[in-house]
């Protein structure tokens, strides 16, 4: 680590650490405080997850994070700062043999590897993803104590879709394995206890603390994960206010209190994690359809074939979700990628879908977002399910 990088972690600590305090009112506790070299594996909340992470472990700089591709590749200045930041290369949702190594090199070298082992920020206060299937093997080749950073009121700060709502986070951060224990232990019982370790339900955590939010009244956005009516069970016609959410088909609306529960007409559920369970209850019934399928029109797509640069344009055309993969038909050419080529979708928080596989990286624009995560929705649901 060269004078540069540690002035560059150094800042970056104090900065976040500020950040951290001042626009989250973050609290923590630490049951014990993880020596150099083990693996930290962390609930994904939002994207100010490592901010509080890095907070809590004030003044220590020796964490190695990992970035999506996508992140890295926003910009020069990213791709050439964050390796400066300990930072490693991650392509999210897909296998990669490189980052694995980087990971056990860290180690070697008494850093503390963190690992958002849920794949994604959460759509509705809870895990986006339960903790990636090779968390467990992880654990196992790096033999190192494993410790678990677990944020409490991360979602409601700073929403997916919606802007932030000051109120308070806890961080929490405790012992999960020993390192004796990582070396004993089956891989699948290592698996299961970082899952239960990491899992969070913000809605739960605001039951108990009853915490108001600064401008959690706000609902722009909202919409674009809770798509589907409660009262007339029509899907993408919800329309959004500045404080209400309304259905023009039968006449439903509801509002948020300052703890971010809703109320309003009769069928209203009062959290959000009550409304995207009906969702996901409607999304297992049409996928265990033979005939399901869902398919939309995408303004453009795109390829990037692995360990090349330049895209392939794919045109627009149609992209088509069935329980054996996606298929894309358009004015570039065609493609079809398999259930198994893909972990998981990824969404921009704009209109697009992206897919990491060994052979490369796509991205699909939709021209109409509205139900967009449906699509995640029941992907994870076929993917997640069929694992069972």
């Amino acid at each position: 680590m060269t004078g540069f990088d540690r002035f560059i972690r150094r800042v970056t600590v104090w900065v976040c650490g500020v950040l951290s305090k001042s626009r989250f009112d973050s609290r923590v506790t630490v049951s014990e405080v993880p020596p150099q070299g083990s693996l930290i594996v962390c609930n994904h909340t939002s994207v100010w997850d490592f901010a509080h992470l890095l907070r809590a472990l004030a003044p220590r700089y020796d964490e190695r994070f990992l970035a999506t591709g996508v992140q890295f590749d926003m910009s020069r200045l990213r791709k050439w700062l964050f390796p400066h930041g300990g930072i490693i290369r991650k392509n999210q949702g897909a296998t990669d043999v490189k980052c694995v190594r980087e990971l056990m090199n860290a180690v070697k070298e008494g850093g503390t590897p963190v690992v958002y082992a849920q794949g994604m920020t959460s759509f509705d206060g809870r895990p986006g993803w339960r903790a990636l299937s090779g968390t467990g093997a992880l654990a196992k080749l790096l033999r190192c104590d494993v410790y678990a950073c677990v944020i409490h009121g991360g979602f409601m700060s700073r929403p997916r879709y919606v802007a932030p709502a000051k109120g308070r986070v806890d961080i929490e951060l405790r012992k999960v394995f020993s390192k004796d224990e990582t070396l004993q232990l089956k891989t699948d019982e290592l698996q299961k206890g970082i899952d239960s370790a990491i899992d969070f339900n913000d809605w739960d955590w605001q039951e108990r603390e009853k915490v108001p939010f600064k401008r959690i009244r706000l609902v722009k956005n909202l919409t674009r994960v809770l798509y589907k009516c409660p009262a007339c069970l029509r899907e993408g016609e919800l329309r959004e206010s500045r404080y209400e959410i309304t259905c023009p088909a039968c006449g439903f609306s509801c509002r948020r209190d300052d703890f971010g529960f809703f109320y309003g007409s009769d069928a209203c559920p009062r959290r959000m994690d009550e409304w995207t369970d009906m969702e996901i209850a409607s999304a297992r019934e049409e996928i265990s359809r033979q005939d399901f399928m869902l398919k939309e029109e995408m303004a453009c797509a795109s390829f990037v074939e692995s360990g090349k640069a330049k895209p392939q344009q794919l045109g627009s055309g149609t992209l088509v979700l069935t329980r054996g993969g996606l298929e894309f038909r358009g004015e570039g050419g065609s493609v079809s990628i398999s259930t198994e080529e893909f972990i998981f979708m990824l969404l921009d928080d704009g209109r697009a879908v992206m897919i990491n596989t060994q052979a490369g990286f796509y991205r699909f624009d939709f021209k109409d977002p509205s139900m967009m995560v449906k699509w995640f929705f029941c992907h994870r649901l076929i993917k997640t399910e069929e694992g069972k």
